[in-house]
């Protein structure tokens, strides 16, 4: 395969994730948590339509940011290519 960064990983089944609900939720704009993300808005925006997978490390940020765990946030499919990208890092190091 291609080598270099694995980002960005595009989801293979876009669509809205449970997480903007969530976030509303908790009166938080997508800035706000974009900024504790260390992302940009936009990228952010796409995490939630489930264009951009996040990585593991944003998954669990995310997790506490919005206190909820990962399947209240993300459909299962991209937890599972979140979890799936976490194993093949445990293997790569």
């Amino acid at each position: 395969g291609q080598g270099g960064a694995p980002l960005p990983l595009y989801s293979s089944e876009p669509g809205e994730q449970p997480i903007k609900a969530l976030r509303r939720g908790r009166n938080l704009a997508q800035a706000d948590v974009a900024e504790l993300l260390d992302v940009g808005p936009e990228t952010y925006s796409r995490m939630e339509n489930g264009i951009w997978i996040p990585t593991p490390e944003q998954l669990d940020m995310l997790v506490k940011i919005l206190r909820a765990k990962a399947d209240k946030l993300f459909s299962p499919n991209i937890v599972a290519e979140i979890e799936d990208s976490r194993k093949k890092a445990k293997v790569g190091g």
